[in-house]
């Protein structure tokens, strides 16, 4: 699997900014962040895990061997 990109937070960004710079939403970039509790208190200096999308797909349903599919 791909290795996640982890940008660090320059002055004028913010979780919105670099979730955008990336086609993602907040809420798939604070998933992948779990030690940001609230999207408007991040610092410059900070790292953020960019979540890469699964190529992965290894069952033909859109998981990955061992994952539960998504729910209909």
């Amino acid at each position: 699997a791909p290795t996640p990109p982890v940008p660090v937070v320059a002055k004028g960004e913010n979780m919105s900014k670099i979730a955008k710079k990336y086609g993602l939403t907040v809420a798939e970039t604070m998933a992948a962040n779990p030690q940001i509790k609230n999207p408007n208190k991040i610092d410059i200096g900070d790292e953020i895990t960019i979540p890469v999308p699964v190529e992965d797909d290894t069952t033909g349903d859109g998981t990955v061997e061992g994952e539960e599919p998504p729910a209909p």
